[in-house]
């Protein structure tokens, strides 16, 4: 009895290990390409209209994102939660909330995933919250 307990244990033990890898693979190596035509805001930081990559920062933290642009003079690092679909995503793609003339990033998702991240709520979002509802841009992108 004590060995079916046993192993039941390190069943769910190397179940639970994989749940979490697999959330944690979401951006794994894969780059996201965008481009975005005005300027936005990510977290509290300021980017000017460009082309911009997100990777993940560190492979043992998949929440910790890298914004960079093309010319490496604008970047930041950013915390995203993950956020779950019940469908897998049809495009790879960056959305934006649009508050007034302030966008804020809010979610990315790779082509075929059921898991992305958001962004969370910023001071900055807070503030540009304060002049109404957000709508919503959504921006294509690649994944390498």
């Amino acid at each position: 009895m004590k060995t079916i307990v046993c192993k039941l244990f390190v069943l769910l033990m190397v179940m639970g290990a994989l749940g979490v890898v697999d959330a944690r693979a979401q951006l794994g190596g894969a780059q996201v390409r965008f481009t975005v035509s005005s300027s936005f805001v990510a977290g509290d930081t300021s980017f000017p209209a460009g082309t911009y990559s997100i990777t993940q920062e560190h492979q043992d933290d998949a929440q910790m994102l890298l914004i960079t642009d093309d010319s490496n003079t604008h970047s930041a690092v950013i915390l995203g939660e993950f956020i779950d679909s019940e469908l897998p995503h049809k495009k790879t793609e960056v959305i934006f909330n649009k508050y007034g003339n302030t966008v804020v990033l809010k979610q990315i998702w790779l082509l075929g995933q059921t898991t992305g991240y958001v962004v969370p709520r910023s001071y900055r979002e807070k503030e540009a919250s304060k002049n109404g509802n957000p709508t919503k841009q959504s921006v294509e992108a690649t994944s390498k």
